[in-house]
């Protein structure tokens, strides 16, 4: 019942979907099954986003879906944003394999955010991780049954795509990390089967891996590209710009 009512007191007033699909510049009927691209974030810029992360009092997570939230927001023209999140659903109380249950306890969680205004990067950042830590707090509900929280119309799109972070550093406060999937697109990405596009991003001492895979054909891999690009540049903008209003790191980005 609490679950129910978070997740009814979170899209209450939810009325327009963010989706990546319908703000991407269409490339013509591509020839492949799954667009699949690769950047990488070099390790001294993956440090500088550790360091504003561990100055905030943050994990690095937050960070990184912030940043993706500011991009999202660029592209869909909306500073009110839902993308989906994946989450290790295993039940609080079922940490150790030992006499725990086995197999893949990977879900998918909505989380909403707003961007812009006059709030500071570092503060905003906390709000951040405030509400990621909070819709996994209430994760016992499905997609489907938090579509139907938030009264959304049967068959319309709530979600078309999946941030998905493993983060090998060490988190300063409790958050989401990447499951186990039944699909693998090569090291550090698992695609997501029930959305369009998949979003991967594996940050660790040696860097940071974005990836990011779309089976709409309408979509070809220089778009995918585009977007990882964007956000490359969303990440460097952002390091070290823990004094700025949310909306001015971004302001000259490439979106």
């Amino acid at each position: 019942m609490e679950d129910l009512e978070f997740w009814r007191s979170e899209f209450n007033d939810f009325s327009s979907a963010s989706l990546l699909g319908a703000a991407l510049p269409v490339s013509g009927p591509g020839d492949c099954e799954i667009s699949l691209s690769r950047k990488f974030v070099p390790p001294p810029l993956a440090e500088r986003l550790r360091d504003l992360a561990d100055s905030s009092g943050l994990g690095l997570t937050s960070v990184l879906l912030g940043a993706w939230a500011v991009l999202l927001s660029r592209y869909t023209g909306q500073d009110d944003v839902v993308f989906g999140v994946a989450a290790d659903g295993r039940p609080e109380d079922d940490h150790t394999a030992a006499g725990g249950a086995i197999g893949p306890f990977a879900i998918v969680l909505p989380l909403r955010l707003r961007v812009g205004g006059d709030d500071l990067l570092a503060p905003w950042l906390r709000q951040v991780e405030e509400r990621r830590c909070k819709a996994f707090r209430h994760r016992s509900l499905s997609i489907r049954q938090i579509q139907e929280c938030a009264n959304w119309e049967d068959g319309a799109p709530f979600l078309d795509h999946v941030v998905d972070i493993f983060n090998a550093f060490p988190e300063k406060a409790a958050g989401t990390t990447a499951g186990s999937k039944a699909i693998e697109f090569g090291p550090g990405l698992m695609f997501h089967g029930n959305f369009p596009f998949t979003i991967a991003i594996c940050a660790g001492a040696g860097g940071i891996s974005l990836q990011c895979a779309s089976s709409r054909p309408e979509f070809d891999a220089q778009t995918m590209d585009d977007l990882l690009e964007h956000y490359r540049h969303l990440l460097k903008e952002i390091a070290g710009e823990d004094e700025q209003p949310v909306s001015e790191p971004w302001a000259t980005g490439a979106v």
